[in-house]
């Protein structure tokens, strides 16, 4: 995981020891979107699909949760490596989404 000094913009990464072979991930994203709509009821969402990248079928979730003292935006593109769950997520504060969603075209990438 990385994160700036003040921790309101992450990047993590994470291949787990979870198995999510490619004919699974259609069902892995009705999971992933349940959970985060139980978790986060009052989140804002902006995208749940799965979509492709780079030729590789991806889970993209997009939302907005609420923190403490701020919103947090939370990109996480999920995609089975080795028949294994890749999890990539990237999260800002509100403050800082207009900069980053921006810096490095990271929308544009996904």
């Amino acid at each position: 995981m990385l994160a700036n000094d003040t921790g309101s913009v992450s990047l993590a990464l994470d291949h787990t020891r979870d198995p999510l072979p490619n004919r699974d991930l259609r069902q892995a994203h009705r999971s992933f979107e349940a959970l985060f709509r139980r978790l986060y009821p009052s989140a804002e969402w902006f995208r749940s699909e799965v979509t492709t990248l780079n030729g590789r079928e991806c889970i993209l979730l997009e939302l907005r949760t609420p923190a403490i003292d701020t919103d947090v935006r939370n990109l996480m593109l999920a995609t089975p490596v080795d028949d294994r769950l890749l999890l990539i997520t990237v999260n800002m504060t509100r403050q800082l989404e207009d900069t980053w969603l921006s810096a490095g075209g990271i929308l544009q990438a996904v």
